[in-house]
């Protein structure tokens, strides 16, 4: 039977082939073995006197910018603990824009160059040991050049317009990719009762130990205090 494993939204289309995903993972394999992001356990609660369920769910997200434009085919992952980073970069290289430096751009014979060059911003120790570069450049398409910027991911790279660039700008300053994660997840709408485990969990109080072990049946000890109950 096919298993669910993956979903991804296109987040931005950047143009010129640069594409911001977003990513969940839903579940995971360790020792051979998969485990379902989706789990319920079935235990007596004292506090309900009665049976009650906890539902847990752990998958993993993040983001990937990719390139996908000719024969050129690039992808980096952006996890958690770079998106600050990431944020700090974007924020940073939109100042090239502001009018801060001076003749970033001229016009020659009608052409829009770039003049005064700017240090690239990178994003390095991602993923993989990859790396996000940007710097300023002229977009060109058509014979008509307008400001833009030019986005590596490694060594492959692509230039967008700068309105694209100010929507990357834009998104990167609103997403919560928690929020995004959960959704994708909550689409799935997993029937209750799904992945279901009965625990008989016992709390010896006088010992101060706890005992556990997953019961085949459907019918719970109603008279032992259950671990669920205790945290």
């Amino acid at each position: 039977m096919a298993v669910y494993n993956h979903i991804s939204d296109k987040v931005y289309s950047a143009g010129n082939g640069l594409t911001v995903n977003l990513h969940v993972y839903l579940n995971k394999t360790f020792n051979d073995r998969t485990t379902s992001f989706y789990n319920e356990y079935a235990y007596y609660s004292s506090q309900f006197h009665d049976e009650a369920i906890t539902i847990k769910r752990d998958y993993t997200y993040n983001i990937s910018f990719d390139i996908n434009i000719d024969d050129k085919k690039e992808s980096v992952t952006v996890r958690i603990q770079d998106m600050i980073n990431l944020e700090n970069a974007i924020n940073n290289a939109a100042e090239w824009y502001g009018g801060k430096i001076k003749n970033l751009y001229v016009t020659n014979n009608g052409k829009l160059m770039l003049h005064n060059k700017q240090e690239p911003i990178i994003i390095s120790n991602l993923s993989g040991d990859r790396y996000i570069k940007f710097e300023p450049s002229v977009y060109c398409k058509d014979d008509i050049y307008k400001p833009g910027l030019r986005v590596y991911i490694n060594e492959v790279y692509t230039d967008i317009l700068l309105e694209k660039f100010m929507g990357l700008l834009y998104i990167m300053s609103k997403i919560d990719i928690y929020n995004c994660a959960m959704t994708l997840v909550n689409s799935l709408q997993i029937p209750l009762g799904t992945n279901l485990t009965k625990i008989d969990n016992s709390y010896d109080i006088e010992a101060n130990e706890m005992n556990g072990k997953i019961t085949a049946g459907r019918q719970i000890s109603g008279k032992k205090k259950s671990f669920f109950d205790i945290v």
